[in-house]
């Protein structure tokens, strides 16, 4: 009987913590555009830190869905390397893809990635070469 309970409180636990990851990335999504907006930007890049995957690929998909003119660069630095996470809204996923973006990245931010045209993953780069590829993002979107 203690397992099933343990087993049970640990099932709504993780329902929970769900619940208030989703909560999250609405939160996050809603203060990047608010910045896009203030700055009258499209290009965006943030820190999150101790932030699961899943929350970051869920501001993403929000980001994506709400500006879609934007492109933004997700990153959390673990232990002196940096895990990123490149998403580009519908209207510029055509002229630029993720999955071709996050090559470029990868070779300024050092390690490796990959992913679709609206979304794109890579890690085990230098954190301190993100001004570098927020430039890089910055100068493509106004080509």
């Amino acid at each position: 009987k203690k397992a099933r309970d343990f087993h049970e409180r640990l099932k709504e636990l993780e329902r929970i913590n769900q619940e208030n990851s989703v909560r999250l990335a609405h939160i996050e999504a809603e203060d990047l555009l608010a910045a896009m907006k203030k700055k009258q930007h499209h290009v965006i890049s943030r820190e999150f830190k101790n932030y699961p995957k899943e929350t970051l690929r869920a501001i993403a998909d929000l980001m994506r869905e709400r500006a879609k003119d934007s492109l933004g660069l997700l990153y959390q630095e673990t232990r002196g390397k940096i895990n990123y996470l490149l998403f580009v809204g519908p209207n510029l996923a055509k002229k630029h893809p993720a999955d071709k973006l996050i090559i470029d990245i990868t070779k300024i931010l050092g390690g490796g990635g990959g992913g679709k045209p609206h979304l794109a993953e890579g890690g085990g780069g230098n954190p301190k070469k993100v001004a570098d590829a927020k430039a890089y993002l910055d100068k493509i979107i106004r080509e």
